[in-house]
């Protein structure tokens, strides 16, 4: 009588399984979208006297309280808030660089704020 041996197949599966599970998500970061438009509410009636504006020119200028500042400094400004529920409105113009917009945002969280949204214009 004949009996065939399945450990070799089941293993075989799995590694495959496996090798799927991993590559997977790196196949889907290639995908190119367009980003949908939203109709938001006017900043006007979303933005407090208390909350807090940064905004990002196209030069890649930092804006704090309509005063240039620097990353470092932006840090050290933040610091003094208390952050524990403070929510920063990042304002960047539609041609600054990616990069610079992370590294704002980057800086925001170091200074122990985590609550960040995006400004974008009304359709």
């Amino acid at each position: 009588m004949c009996v065939i041996n399945a450990t070799p197949f089941v293993d075989v599966l799995l590694v495959l399984l496996i090798m799927f599970m991993v590559v997977s998500p790196f196949s889907m970061s290639t995908i190119d979208v367009d980003l949908p438009k939203v109709e938001v509410t006017p900043l006007q009636d979303m933005i407090l006297s208390e909350e807090i504006v940064i905004t990002v020119t196209k030069t890649g200028m930092i804006h704090f309280q309509n005063k240039d500042i620097s990353l470092n400094d932006l840090v050290i400004e933040l610091s003094k808030y208390d952050n524990s529920h403070k929510k920063v409105f990042l304002r960047g113009d539609q041609g600054v660089n990616y990069e610079s917009v992370v590294q704002v945002i980057h800086h925001i969280r170091k200074s122990g704020i985590l609550k960040v949204s995006l400004v974008v214009e009304e359709l």
